[in-house]
């Protein structure tokens, strides 16, 4: 306590103000790099608001002038609102502005009360705090209902800025009713205590707002080199990848590879045209995957081939599996336009390996696979082929 009462609040002020400006900067830099997410425009101008507002409301050039406190005090609510409604935006979250309006409207009229009528300083911070602490809670409800699997490990930073932006406010607010303060620049507990507390967490909640920004983009390039464009499905990189990592696992065996290529496919291209082809390849990757477990893996292993990972099958029940997905393509029927006589059938040939532990590696297993595919070709198509490696 003796610490926080020795700290110099303008000294501390002026570090603020600093740093917001700083941070804005950053976010406007952010901005112009990564401007194809939602929300991030709104937050950094919640960011110029907030250092403007902070500038404003903790300079000792305010004083007692109530417009100056006002003005400030109105930039501090409306940088709030902006950093809840660019979160949200950013999370994907619909937002009533409507709504927003009308909330906005009392908190507004709040401080022009407790500023040019009553001149409470505790009553119009307070009226801050409640601002902030209802801001917060609307803000950690849409970061735990966002989906954030690309970047799960940043929000839930932000999640824990915000409960502490929670804390904060309250201690504050029961730090104010001592008394002791009646301007910002004070040098009382409540004072010091919170400009070094808000320091902090306006460092980590912009901080962590950059870094969720950065680990989408990172998550989201990653994917794009992964996945197959078309079949949206891992490309033959990818699925090697995580082929070779199963691999290592003692526990996944039996494991069986499949792999299925789309019987005369050349000839559904050169005669409905490329684009009734591209739509068969989606309409038999959508039909397989119906077919697949959560833990299986599929990926296009080029043209009109793909590669099937099926980990702790035996070779009897990856037998079943895979007529299973041989019929089921075999009975669909695929339309190509808008009358019932745009519509086609086609057949799936496939080569199916299983190793029961692990004795082959990954290019000998593939092998036995294009044998067996090769094999249920000369056969006459539209059938599978076995192949087990003990």
């Amino acid at each position: 306590m003796v610490s926080l009462l020795s700290l110099d609040p303008q000294t501390m002020l002026i570090m603020i103000v600093v740093s917001s400006f700083l941070q804005a900067g950053v976010l406007i830099a952010l901005d112009l790099v990564a401007n194809q997410y939602k929300g991030i425009s709104i937050y950094m101008l919640a960011a110029i608001a907030y250092a403007l507002g902070m500038g404003v409301a903790l300079s000792p050039l305010t004083g007692d002038s109530e417009i100056l406190q006002f003005l400030g005090n109105l930039l501090l609510i409306v940088s709030k609102v902006l950093i809840a409604l660019s979160v949200r935006e950013f999370l994907g979250k619909r937002t009533n502005l409507d709504l927003w309006g009308l909330t906005l409207a009392p908190l507004v009229f709040i401080q022009y009360y407790y500023i040019f009528f009553d001149g409470n300083y505790i009553a119009r911070n307070i009226g801050l705090l409640l601002i902030n602490v209802g801001i917060s809670l609307i803000l950690i409800k849409s970061v735990i209902q966002a989906k954030t699997h690309g970047f799960l490990l940043t929000s839930r930073l932000m999640l824990a800025v915000f409960g502490v932006d929670i804390l904060f406010s309250l201690i504050r607010g029961l730090l104010l009713l001592d008394g002791e303060s009646t301007r910002a620049i004070d040098a009382s507990l409540a004072n010091n205590f919170s400009w070094l507390i808000l320091f902090f967490i306006d460092l980590l909640r912009n901080s962590f707002f950059v870094l969720m920004v950065s680990q989408r983009m990172y998550s989201e390039l990653k994917e794009i080199s992964e996945i197959d464009f078309l079949s949206q499905v891992f490309n033959r990189g990818a699925l090697i990848a995580r082929l070779e990592m199963l691999l290592k696992r003692q526990k996944i065996y039996p494991l069986s590879l499949i792999l299925l290529d789309i019987d005369h496919f050349k000839k559904i291209n050169d005669t409905y045209g490329h684009d009734v082809g591209d739509l068969t390849l989606k309409t038999i990757v959508e039909l397989l995957k119906s077919q697949l477990q959560p833990w299986d893996l599929i990926g296009r292993w080029g043209g009109e081939e793909f590669l099937i990972v099926l980990s702790r099958c035996s070779a009897s029940e990856v037998g079943d599996r895979a007529e299973s997905m041989r019929r089921i393509v075999e009975k669909t029927e695929i339309l190509y336009g808008t009358t019932p006589d745009h519509q086609l059938h086609c057949r799936v040939s496939l080569g199916v390996v299983t190793a029961n532990s692990r004795s082959m590696n990954l290019d000998k297993l593939i092998k036995q696979a294009d044998l067996a595919l090769y094999q249920a070709k000369e056969n006459g198509r539209n059938r599978v082929e076995y192949s087990v490696v003990s």
